[in-house]
């Protein structure tokens, strides 16, 4: 079962190595088990998710993976429809310019012209 690794350490997607690891302290000292006596095993639950989300994310190559895959995986495990909705979700969220730029086009000649140019922005100027 994956989990959004962002959401369970409370952080955004942009967020430096210094954040990731800010917020890391934070929860462990906050979930811990033995801090946690009363409700010892969903403190505890929660404790490994947060130390999995931070095995992740403090590391560059496993959160590169994490960021275009949704995953850690291996190639051989990847379910390549989620990848794809991952991908589209990045996608829209992250160019919502170019998404209304579509929603204006007429016609699909349009649509595929307007992709193109941006497709060469990203290309030339990344």
């Amino acid at each position: 079962m994956s989990f959004n690794y962002y959401e369970i350490l409370g952080i955004e997607k942009n967020v430096t190595n210094q954040e990731i690891r800010k917020a890391y302290k934070k929860l462990v000292v906050k979930c811990h088990p033995d801090k946690n006596i009363d409700n010892k095993e969903k403190a505890e639950a929660v404790f490994k998710k947060v130390t999995e989300a931070y095995s992740v994310l403090s590391n560059p190559e496993k959160r590169k993976r994490y960021d275009l895959y949704g995953t850690t995986e291996n190639s051989d495990q990847i379910n390549y429809m989620e990848v794809f909705t991952n991908f589209m979700n990045n996608f829209v969220e992250n160019n919502q310019d170019i998404i209304d730029d579509i929603k204006s086009c007429n016609n699909m000649k349009e649509v595929q012209i307007k992709l193109g140019i941006y497709f060469l922005r990203k290309l030339l100027f990344v």
